[in-house]
């Protein structure tokens, strides 16, 4: 897992152009909400620099669910991977 959370911190800091280092995207840091760069058209980002790098489609079933904190996406991210 720690893999994943590296790369999605990676993605998720690159994607968003944050100012925070990996280190600041913890597993259990809140993204929806607390961030107002994650809109919507920032969550598309994210899922098409995940497709892109990873070969890993959201569906629209999850809605924003995966997207509230980095744990919940890396949870989905691992399920995907699998």
């Amino acid at each position: 897992m720690a893999d994943t959370v590296d790369d999605l911190r990676a993605v998720l800091i690159e994607t968003l152009e944050l100012q925070d280092t990996p280190d600041e995207a913890t597993f259990g840091a809140d993204l929806l909400g607390c961030r107002p760069q994650l809109y919507s058209f920032r969550i598309i980002a994210i899922e098409g620099a995940l497709k892109e790098r990873f070969g890993i489609t959201i569906d629209n079933e999850f809605g924003a669910a995966p997207f509230e904190t980095t744990g919940s996406l890396t949870e989905l991210f691992d399920a995907k991977r699998a």
